[in-house]
């Protein structure tokens, strides 16, 4: 079918509907008018005039064409499209092109010759596996909602548009799998705007996949995916863009780039004008041989907000960075996150050949990104052409956190090359775990100034809290974990540690030695463990004291090859000649200074170069340089022990020469040591000893001689004969303090650690048994348990506990001819002068209260009998029912017949109306008694009587109570004696081993300290053992004072425990602790001064504890009241509470004057109690037959 319509002169609107065009030629030609073509099918369509296989639209005509397909069309032979339009307008909508071919290389094309507004309208359409779509110049192409499938270009016309001069509108689209041979998505020089469409599948083997020449580039969500650019060309890129001066601009935003493969560049910008825009665009997954982003530009605007940029990879080491920019440049960087990049040259940003700079970063995150070589995240590389300054450059970072960054060797962050001044502010910022592999964990300064070093100074002093900046963890293995910069000074260690740089004195021909410390310019030790800057040597330089330089044949330095290590360069000079001695100065410098920073290093040291001593001997070599020699002794002599004397000034002949001994030694040959004389020491000492020892004996005699009182009884005669030999044995070990022979060295040790133990094990065994057995009087079980345990029956309930009376709990006593109710209520006196108030309230007692006492003798403390009105069943307290403690805290302690007496007692003579009021309070009705109440008769009376399995229960109650009671005791006692044998035997074992082995240097000699005073003293072998024991005696004191506060508040102990607690302390004081200090501060010096002071710190200890035992002994033996019980055992702690029946009540009382009869009887079953289970034997047979206790 051919030339279905032909028409030059009229306008006419043609429409096509439902119609199928197979195996046709040159369908439509149209001059005029509008054809609309409409659900129609194109099959195996040609040419045969060779301008359009389908139609040729002319001067105004239109076109619309929809809902149709074409498809199967390959035109080889003739170079004709399938569309060509030089009209008006061309709209296509729902158009499905697939397997569409034509020789001329596009299936449409667009003429403008007739028309200036030529637009292609695309929308709703699928173009898959055909040639490139569109060809023309000056026409927009605006497609929406289409898919462009498997395009295939092998020439040179762009797959979708090579629209010259007009603007492409791409708006929701799919672009998939599209192979790019010689040409790009769009023509180079029409503008680009894609938006919500889909990019996926396209590579590229020549051209770049966008490239744009002075146009605008516009994408807007887009994702862009699965990208690989073959070509290793500059100019094979995924957005090539030439923005000339025009101001154009590449923007890209809401959209994601990802999984990008290339060769060489993705973002190649040219131009004099660079302006690249990233606003919300998630960078992911791209990987090049080359550079992300690059420009040639002389002016670079960069900017990122809110993007993501990550897992970016440059693997070319040549190209720095990831993203290049030069001269001008201003980066912007906001809300963004850089994370997980890696470069194989620098990192993320290198900024070269900067001139102009502003770099802005602000709230972004920059996180575990590597870099191969330096800056891990910006490098600056300054215009090398600025030496006026004549540029700016502002460097600003704001609340941004670099984290965990890498890099190979300089700058973790940031890596600056930059000689002039430069504005850098970082505040609000975080640096944490970055690693430099050189330097510069944070920033590293290639090149620095004063202006620069003061303001990082400032950023690095962590009193500056104005930036408010972080450096956490960061590491750099040779220096500056936070800031570095090269190598530039040498410092002398002697003047770093001290502060003051002290000169060098020497003479001609000695040796010398120095040590310099290699700093970078912000005082950072440059450690240098890679090897970095291991040809940085040194080099030295004589002044003068003009610092002119010496001419090198005035003096002689050796060669001094030395290398820094640690940052340390330990220079030993063997010997350094010069002709005249005077003050030099000594220069040493950088041998090497490739790194700018070191060419004006120079490290001084002033030398001052003597003449010869008075007694040396002044030689010359044969250059003529002096040295001086000491003079020589004979070879007989020891020149240790000698002082050589010259013979001539300038001949060092030992036969000339003469010497004299050194301190400390005399004999012919000076070969003797001269030892202190202690014998006036030792006559001292003897006799101290002795008159000591002989007051000991005489006051041991004095205790055997009166053995047969109860006081050395009860205390125990065997362990005061222990105590006694104990510090007798130790005071002798006096004697033999003195190290001026070896017996001496193992007989003061082993007699007195022998006293140690004889003393030691008495005094624990006391300490301990009145630690535990002691009474406290604080209402605690334990006091309850050893009550129950220790006193009878009745001492118990009368003194200590309380059971309840069914008749009443008000005890009185009385006396037929005189009252004088308690012990310390003085004002009831009053009370004997009126014999008729007294029996009235006689009277009254015996009808409230059933328990009338007879008179009981008392005792006070000179033995003498006395008659006491109350006894103790008068003052026993009331507990309730179930309780049969202590009557320890009675709430109600104005209880009213206590009340009542005391009103009866202070009412006067005649005053019954007291009385009767008081007596009326004795009626509380059951429902209200509390503690401490009364029940009166009536109460009693109509009490229910109690069953007979409630009294069973309750009798089975008290007798599983006295059970755990009696158990709990006999536990206590167990653990007494295990304790006891664990501590004699610790005491043994650590103490006895070690006074054995001071045995073995018996047959060794003594060896010589030089001391203090210029002579020699006496030293024993292994006199380090002596600190061992005094810390061991230390460790068993300390135990004992661990019981002090429990002896020195405990009742119903020996008054000589309550000494011995005191005691210890004075003991550790005296022995171990000033023996140890003594061995700290004089060991190997002033041993004679140490000596002395142990000897009478062991006397005055010995004596301490000796006399401080017995004096109270021997003064109650001496007072006659040597078988007092209660003058030598500490007991009640105060008088009795009436008010409580209580000694351990807070109410106020005196001190007991005298006791009464069950108190006594309560120190004899204590005493018993002690007698029984704690003298020597039976312990020994409960010890070792382990038989119960019983």
């Amino acid at each position: 079918m051919e030339n279905v319509y032909y028409n030059k002169q009229a306008y006419h609107l043609i429409n096509i509907n439902d119609s199928k065009f197979f195996s046709c030629n040159d369908i439509f030609n149209l001059y005029f008018g509008e054809i609309h073509i409409d659900r129609c099918q194109f099959q195996n369509i040609s040419s045969t005039f060779g301008e359009a296989a389908i139609i040729n639209l002319m001067l105004n005509s239109k076109l619309v064409i929809k809902n149709s397909i074409i498809s199967d069309i390959n035109i080889n032979h003739i170079t004709v499209p399938l569309i060509k339009n030089t009209g008006k307008e061309l709209n296509i909508y729902n158009v499905t092109i697939n397997h569409a071919y034509t020789g001329l290389g596009y299936l449409i094309e667009y003429d403008y010759e007739y028309n200036d507004d030529n637009v292609i309208y695309v929308k709703d359409s699928l173009f898959d596996d055909v040639s490139p779509l569109f060809y023309g110049e000056n026409v927009d192409l605006h497609v929406d909602n289409t898919k462009f499938l498997n395009l295939v270009t092998k020439s040179s016309y762009s797959p979708i548009s090579s629209l010259k001069y007009g603007s492409n509108y791409i708006n929701n689209c799919v672009i998939n799998n599209i192979s790019l041979f010689g040409s790009s998505l769009f023509d180079d020089y029409s503008s680009i705007y894609i938006s919500n469409t889909v990019i996926d599948g396209v590579s590229t083997i020549y051209k770049p996949i966008i490239k744009s020449t002075y146009k605008n580039i516009k994408f807007d969500k887009v994702d862009l995916k699965n990208i690989n650019i073959y070509g290793d060309d500059s100019e094979c890129n995924l957005f090539n863009v030439d923005m000339g001066k025009n101001q154009d601009q590449l923007l890209i935003e809401n959209s994601n780039i990802t999984n990008i493969q290339s060769n060489g560049r993705i973002f190649n910008i040219k131009g004099s004008v660079a302006d690249v825009q990233f606003n919300q665009v998630n960078i992911n997954n791209s990987t090049s041989f080359g550079l992300f982003l690059t420009t040639n530009a002389d002016e670079n605007h960069i900017y990122f907000h809110n993007s993501t940029f990550t897992e970016v990879r440059n693997l070319n080491k040549h190209e720095m960075g990831l993203i290049l920019l030069n001269r001008d440049i201003h980066v912007n960087i906001t809300y963004s996150d850089f994370s997980n990049n890696e470069s194989y040259s620098c990192g993320l940003l290198y900024f070269n050949q900067t001139r102009n700079l502003n770099y802005y970063v602000y709230k972004s995150t920059f996180y575990n990104n590597k870099s191969k070589m330096n800056g891990g995240i910006v490098s600056f590389i300054d215009e090398s052409e600025d030496i006026e300054n004549k540029y700016q450059k502002i460097f600003n970072v704001e609340y941004s956190v670099f984290q965990d960054n890498s890099v190979n060797y300089f700058g973790a962050v940031f890596y600056t090359s930059i000689l002039n001044n430069y504005d850098i502010t970082i505040h609000h910022t975080d640096f944490i775990r970055n690693t430099a592999g050189v330097a510069g964990g944070c920033i590293f300064l290639e090149q620095i100034n004063k202006r620069i070093k003061g303001k990082i100074e400032y950023f690095m002093d962590p009193k500056r809290k104005l930036f408010y900046n972080k450096y956490i963890n960061n590491t750099a293995k040779s220096h500056g974990i936070n800031f570095a910069t090269h190598p530039e000074k040498f410092i002398q260690t002697e003047k770093k540690e001290t502060g003051v740089l002290e000169p060098i004195s020497l003479k001609s021909g000695e040796p010398f030695n120095m040590v310099i410390e290699l700093q970078d310019s912000l005082g950072n030790v440059v450690i240098d463990n890679e090897k970095y800057y291991s040809n940085i040597g040194i080099q030295m330089e004589l002044l003068d004291e003009n610092y002119n330089l010496v001419n090198t044949t005035d003096y002689y330095l050796p060669e001094c090859i030395t290398s820094f290590n640690n940052g340390l360069n330990f220079i030993r000079m063997s010997e350094m000649f010069i002709r005249k001695p005077g003050t030099y100065y000594l220069n040493i410098k950088a041998k090497t200074t490739i790194f700018y920073l070191l060419k004006e290093t120079d490290c001084v040291y002033q030398l001052n170069i003597a003449d010869c001593g008075t007694n040396e001997i002044k030689l010359y070599n044969s250059d003529g340089f002096y040295y001086c020699e000491e003079p020589k002794c004979r070879s007989h002599l020891n020149e240790d022990n000698v002082i050589c004397i010259k013979g001539n000034d300038y001949i060092n002949d030992p036969d000339l020469n003469h010497y004299i001994c050194k301190d400390g030694m005399t004999g012919d040959n000076c070969d003797q040591y001269l030892y202190y004389n202690i014998d006036k020491y030792k006559n001292i000492h003897y006799t101290l000893t002795v008159s000591v020892t002989l007051i000991m004996v005489v006051v041991t005699i004095f205790i055997i001689i009166n053995k047969h009182y109860l006081i050395i009884n009860d205390l125990g005669f065997k362990s005061m004969m222990l105590i006694s030999l104990g510090c007798i044995i130790e005071n002798l070990s006096n004697m033999y303090v003195t190290s001026d022979n070896i017996s001496n060295c193992y007989l003061h040790p082993l007699i007195m650690y022998i006293g140690f133990i004889l003393i030691y094990i008495p005094y624990t065994v006391k300490t301990l048994i009145s630690s535990t057995f002691g009474l406290k009087f604080n209402y605690s079980n334990r006091d309850y348990t050893l009550i129950n345990s220790i006193f009878s029956t009745n001492i118990k309930q009368i003194l200590f506990l309380s059971e309840k009376n069914n008749s009443s709990s008000c005890n009185l006593s009385h006396e037929n001819n005189k009252s004088s109710i308690t012990r310390e209520n003085k004002s009831l006196n009053n009370l004997s002068d009126n014999r008729s108030l007294h029996n009235l309230y006689q009277d009254s007692v015996n009808k409230s209260c059933n328990n009338i006492n007879n008179e009981s003798k008392n005792y006070n403390m000179n033995g003498e009998s006395s008659k006491y009105t109350l006894n103790n069943e008068s003052t026993r307290g009331f507990v309730m029912e179930n309780s049969d403690y202590f009557l320890s805290n009675l709430h109600s302690s104005k209880n009213l017949l206590l009340g009542s007496c005391r009103n009866l007692m202070t009412s006067g003579s005649g005053n019954l109306s007291a009385y009767t009021n008081t007596n009326k309070n004795l009626t509380i009705s059951k429902r209200n008694a509390t503690i401490g109440s009364f029940k009166n008769i009536e109460q009693i009376v109509n009490e229910p009587e109690t069953s007979v399995n409630d009294i069973n229960i309750e009798k089975m109650k008290k007798k599983k109570k006295q059970e755990d009671i009696e158990k709990n005791f006999k536990e206590r006692i167990r653990n007494t004696y295990d304790t006891i044998v664990i501590l004699i035997l610790i005491s043994l074992v650590l103490i006895i081993p070690l006074s054995l082995n001071k045995l073995l240097p018996r047959n060794s000699t003594l060896s010589a300290s030089f001391m203090v005073n210029n002579s020699y003293a006496h030293v024993c072998p292994y006199a380090e053992y002596d600190i061992a024991f005094y810390i061991i005696k230390l460790i068993l004191l300390l135990y004992n004072l661990t019981k002090f506060q429990d002896v020195n508040n405990g009742s119903y102990i020996y008054i000589d425990s309550k000494i011995i607690s005191h005691l210890n302390i004075a003991w550790i004081v005296m022995d171990p602790c000033i023996n140890i200090i003594l061995y700290a501060l004089f060991v190997d010096s002033k041993l004679v001064v140490a000596e002395e002071l142990q000897y009478y710190s062991n006397l005055l200890c010995c004596c301490t504890l000796f006399f401080g035992y017995y004096y109270i002994i021997i003064h109650i033996i001496l007072k006659n009241h040597g078988n007092d019980i209660w003058v030598y055992l500490l007991n009640l702690p105060k008088q009795k509470c009436i008010i409580h029946n209580s000694y351990s009540c807070e109410c106020p009382t005196k001190k007991i004057e005298q006791y009464d009869e069950n108190e006594l009887k309560s120190f004899y079953e204590y005493v018993k109690f002690y007698n029984d289970y704690f003298n020597l034997r039976l312990f020994l047979v409960k010890i070792f037959r382990k038989n119960k206790i019983e």
